[in-house]
């Protein structure tokens, strides 16, 4: 990309156009920018919903869950939500189901229907509402596995559901000393 390096005019985005504030805020706090770093939004939501779960079949139905009160209490239509996954199809909670809540899944936005597809495979698109499954915080400590979790956390618009595999007490140490960590590394450069 050299001609972006080169090129006579450069840009920088001041202000978040995609996200509302507590978007923002949870999506920068997962690769370490506090509050004072992250890109300002002048739209004020919600504040983003974290849960975890136990097991494929408790994390399922954490997801109907939402999906129910997206559909009846936010009137969503189906294709304002989407489901991403940090791990593999062939890993995720969602494994081998086509439906939610009476609603069909497809890989792709599709009018009437709700997108799952992966974290890395969405990047560049967006939701109205969007629900990250499969985050394991035990992979927090590797860099890149934070930076698709950013990817995947900012690509919501109204609203952000994050629910985490199984995490134990360890891991929330581990990852927010490898959050930390990073915050100092940026402080001194």
């Amino acid at each position: 990309l050299d001609w972006v390096n080169n090129a006579e005019c450069k840009l920088t985005l001041h202000t978040n156009c995609r996200n509302t504030k507590e978007i923002a805020r949870t999506s920068a706090r997962n690769i370490g920018l506090d509050s004072k770093t992250f890109i300002n939004s002048p739209v004020k939501g919600e504040q983003s919903f974290i849960s975890e779960y136990k097991s494929g079949n408790e994390g399922f139905a954490l997801v109907e869950k939402i999906v129910k009160h997206l559909l009846k209490e936010k009137n969503a239509n189906a294709e304002d939500i989407v489901i991403l996954t940090m791990s593999d199809f062939d890993k995720s909670i969602l494994k081998g189901k086509n439906r939610i809540c009476n609603q069909s899944l497809s890989k792709f936005l599709k009018k009437g229907s709700i997108c799952f597809n992966t974290v890395d495979d969405f990047k560049g698109l967006e939701a109205g509402y969007l629900i990250l499954v499969d985050v394991e915080v035990a992979k927090y400590d590797n860099s890149h596995y934070r930076n698709r979790l950013y990817i995947g956390c900012s690509r919501a618009k109204q609203g952000l559901f994050m629910l985490l595999n199984n995490p134990a007490e360890d891991d929330f140490a581990t990852a927010m000393e490898a959050i930390e960590s990073k915050k100092k590394n940026k402080k001194n450069r």
